[in-house]
Formats: structure tokens, sequence, C-alpha cells
């Protein structure tokens, strides 16, 4: 088994000796304090911890001669210390740090002993050479994509004219890409969402329904991005992911209004125009409540100070804008968009609800059928037997109000699981009979 000693326990260390330990390696770790070495250790069988100090050589060489590699973490001015033990003990050696003067001067000696004294990967040990770093700034309020673009555009005019040959450059981090990738990869959620609402509310209501409130949606959003730029916010991660973030809630009002003017429609009470003003006004207060407790909610967070507030002030009033204009959207825009789009289309049957309406309904008959007919059949026998003890008696007033009582309860019954066309052809039925019985009881007698 090969023997490894590690000269140092910091947080570069770990992964350095996990990795020997799991693939067989005898591993020890010499640090300053024991602890720390034994904390990476881990009382592996394979692992040893020791103490020692980096400027004790003596004890640097006795650890080195008992290996087969030496691996030094130590401070920089440390390891011509450990690679001339390593020369001199005849053993490899191998460092993080770039190549300096004095391990330059040992590149020969190790060279003529065939011996690897490895040095930060990139760094030529022939011929150190000098670097020189250029960091850009953008400035608040400019887009970092197109700034970064202009950069590197410039870069590669200047590599032909003030760039001489021989220095090589190298862009190593381009901040404005990433901020691009990552707001287009925000931006195509954003969008997911919003695919997702229309297409769950038309799977639920209907296609007409769907695109009044898709339309909804996406013009509170336009409003919001509007308000947002006119508060000083930018496009970037945070906002983008408040409007992710919120779209999952401003979506609420347009839903609830759309669907109580969905539920009106239903019951066939009016004309579009006739049903819309009462169904708003039915689910307002509540929808105009639920809004302004959300925000309540949420807008404290824009007050918080220190670094933090200004990085987390997109995310509250981001939200709360957003909410606002979806407010005012569900009660104003949806009502405008449903009586343009569900205008002639007032009376629908089975084939107009959505798809989880038609399986609800059609699973409540195959649940509910027998009760339903029980429902319906005793109230129509008491009333037909009440209609008759009327008829019986002379009194036509009184058979006419238990009609009228039959066709309300026989609606009632029907109506919740059956569609308007099956409870109006029942009604019509327990009607046609009763009309029968009482022209047959009222008739004049002849002889």
């Amino acid at each position: 088994m090969k023997n490894v000693v590690v000269f140092g326990a910091g947080l570069v260390s770990r992964p350095l000796v996990r990795y020997l330990l799991d693939h067989g390696f005898g591993v020890t770790v010499a640090s300053r304090t024991v602890s720390k070495a034994e904390a990476l250790v881990e009382g592996h069988p394979n692992g040893r911890a020791i103490t020692v100090l980096a400027d004790d050589e003596q004890a640097l060489r006795n650890f080195i001669a008992e290996s087969d590699l030496a691996v030094s973490l130590l401070p920089a001015p440390m390891h011509p210390v450990v690679a001339r033990a390593c020369l001199d003990l005849g053993k490899h050696m191998v460092t993080t740090s770039y190549v300096g003067p004095e391990m330059m001067a040992l590149d020969d000696e190790a060279r003529d002993k065939d011996l690897l004294l490895l040095n930060e990967i990139g760094v030529d040990p022939v011929a150190y050479a000098p670097s020189v770093t250029i960091a850009i700034a953008k400035k608040p309020g400019t887009n970092a994509t197109n700034i970064a673009d202009a950069v590197v555009e410039r870069l590669a005019q200047l590599e032909a004219t003030l760039i001489p040959e021989g220095v090589e450059v190298t862009i190593t981090r381009n901040y404005g890409k990433t901020a691009d990738d990552k707001a287009s990869k925000l931006i195509q959620k954003l969008s997911f969402a919003t695919m997702s609402v229309i297409l769950l509310t038309w799977f639920a209501l209907g296609w007409r329904e769907a695109i009044v409130v898709g339309t909804a949606v996406i013009v509170t959003l336009a409003a919001t991005l509007f308000a947002s730029w006119a508060w000083g916010f930018t496009i970037n991660r945070v906002s983008l992911f408040a409007l992710i973030f919120a779209i999952g809630i401003l979506v609420d009002d347009a839903i609830v209004v759309v669907e109580n003017i969905h539920r009106h429609r239903g019951l066939g009470s009016g004309s579009i125009g006739e049903i819309i003003p009462p169904a708003v006004d039915e689910v307002g207060g509540p929808t105009i409540l639920a809004t302004f407790t959300v925000i309540a909610a949420l807008l404290p967070m824009a007050f918080v100070s220190g670094l933090m507030g200004p990085y987390m002030s997109p995310m509250p009033i981001g939200a709360s804008l957003a909410m606002t204009f979806s407010l005012l959207v569900a009660l104003i825009a949806a009502p405008w968009f449903a009586f343009r789009l569900l205008k002639g289309h007032e009376g629908h049957g089975e084939g107009e609800d959505g798809w989880v309406a038609g399986i609800v309904r059609r699973a409540s008959q195959v649940v509910s059928v027998r009760p339903v007919g029980e429902i319906e059949g005793d109230s129509a026998a008491a009333l037909v037997a009440r209609a008759e003890s009327h008829l019986a008696e002379g009194d036509l007033a009184a058979a006419v109000a238990e009609i009228k009582a039959l066709q309300g309860a026989a609606a009632e019954a029907a109506a919740p699981w059956l569609t308007k066309a099956e409870a109006r052809l029942r009604v019509e039925a327990a009607m046609a009979q009763l009309t029968q019985l009482a022209i047959g009881r009222l008739a004049p007698k002849e002889g």
C-alpha cells in the first residue's frame, strides 16, 4: 500500500484526504492542531493524525521518509523546505501553490533525480510569467449583458492593434453572459407557469374561460413590468423571481371572477351582459379582502434595512404591485374580456364545460344516480298526490300551486347532477302528467 503524507489540515485538505483513503492509500495528516487532523481522518483504519510544527525540519524529514509521496498544503514559504527534503530523500512532492523562484531553482535537480515536484497546473515551470487582471464593472441601471458583449468585441479589436503578439488574453469571468443565461431560464419558467394556469383553467372551466384568464394574466404581468420599470427596478434574477413567485397568487383574482361568471352562465339566468354585474358583485368583496391580506403580508419586507434591503426590495414591492394590478384587471378587464368572448354563447350544454367539470359531473351521476332518483321521485309523488286531492275537491288554484312547486322541486333535485336539458325534460314530463290529470278531473261529465 502506498503511503502519502499530507502537511496541513485546512479546507483544501479534506477532499484530498477523503479521496486517498477511499482509494486504498495510507494517509498521514500532519498538522499543528491534531484535532483538525483527526477530523479529516475520521477514524479510518488507513489514516493517521499527527502533530507537527511547520518550522521543525527534522520532523518533516522523518514523516517524508516514511512515505512515498508528500503533499504540502502549508503556507507558500514552507514549500521549498518540503521540496528540499523530498529531493534529499528521493520522494515525490505535490503542492497547490504557484511556481516561485525558490521552487524554480530546484527544477534541474528534480529532473536529474527523476523526481516529480508538481506545482499549480497551468503555470509554466520553466518560463514563469507574471499576469495582470483587469476587472470591469457596470454602472447602476445599465445592461450587464450589453456591456459584457461590447467589452469582448472591443478586446478582439485591440488584440490586432494595441495588444502585442505573445500576450495571451483570457476571459476568466463573464457575468453578463451568466446573467443573461439565468434571466432567460427564469423567463422560460415564467412562461411555463403562465401556460400551466391557462391549461388548468381550460380543463376545469372551458377554452373560452381559459382565454379570458390567460389574457388577464398577461395584462397583469405587462402592467407589473411597466410599474417596476417606473419604480426604478431592472430585469434581474431577483425581480424575475418575484414575478414567478407572484404568478401563483395573482391568477387567483381573475380565476375567481371568471369562474363565478361561468357558474351564472351555466344557470342560464340571463344574457351574458345581464349576468356579469351580479356575478362580479358576488365575489368582489372577498376578492378585494383576500388581495389586500396578501399585500399586507408581503409589503413589510420592503422596509428591511442594511445590506439585504436593496437586494430584497424587488420581491415585496414587485409582488405587491402584481397583486394590485391583478385585482384591477380581475374586476375591470376580466369581465369585459368575458363579455366580448362569451357573448352569443349564453346557453351551454355539457359539451362546453371544461374536461374536469365533465368528469366530475359524470362521476356524480354514477355515484348519486339512486339518491337523486329517490329525492326526485319522493318529491314528485308527494306533490302529485296533493295536486290530485285539490283537483278532486275542485280547487284548481291549489292544484296549479302544487304544479309550480313540483316544477321547482324537480329542477332543484336534478340541476346539481343533470344537464339543463335533462332537468327540463323531467319537469315537463311531470307537468304533462298533472295537466292530463287536471283536464280529466275538471272536464264536464256527460249525462
